[in-house]
């Protein structure tokens, strides 16, 4: 007899090579409960900062059956899907703390991003290019743009950075 106060286990998929969101997809439609962790990141392509989605571990998602009868066996002929995981014969089976920890993971990594609003007079860190690095504080803001205050050769100049470029510290 099945315990109901017991969850069911989730499972590790490797999917094939960029199919990660088709094997999701498919896999929902079965009825399996499907998580496939992903992050955003700030990426810079032709000169302007886009943010991107990509996968937190490329071509794995975890499923898990929606009860205790529902048969894991078609997973590994979905579209999308090359493989379940197994160690030896058997598959591997993660335990729903691991799964907690990694959704807490993702949405610290996912809210841990630049942040969209700095006020004058917060400290700010360069993160990347030329000044990376560079601990000032915010002399004015928009939604977009921050300005910090800057010696040059021996004049205080104002310089201007994406806010993907700073973090506040």
């Amino acid at each position: 007899m099945f315990d109901f106060t017991r969850s069911l286990p989730w499972y590790v998929v490797y999917s094939k090579p960029s199919q990660e969101v088709r094997a999701e997809i498919e896999l929902a439609y079965q009825g399996f409960s499907v998580y496939f962790p992903k992050i955003s990141e700030a990426k810079r392509a032709r000169g302007q900062w886009i943010w991107q989605i990509r996968p937190m571990f490329p071509r794995y998602l975890f499923v898990q059956p929606e009860h205790a009868e529902q048969s894991i066996a078609p997973v590994k002929s979905t579209r999308g899907v090359s493989h379940l995981v197994r160690l030896g014969t058997t598959l591997v089976a993660c335990p729903e703390t691991l799964i907690e920890s990694i959704r807490n993971a993702e949405a610290q990594l996912n809210g841990q991003g630049i942040a969209p609003c700095v006020a004058v007079g917060e400290t700010i860190e360069i993160v990347e290019g030329p000044f990376q690095g560079l601990i000032s504080r915010v002399v004015s803001a928009t939604e977009d743009r921050v300005s910090i205050l800057l010696e040059v050769l021996g004049k205080l100049q104002s310089l201007d950075f994406p806010i993907e470029l700073c973090r506040k510290v």
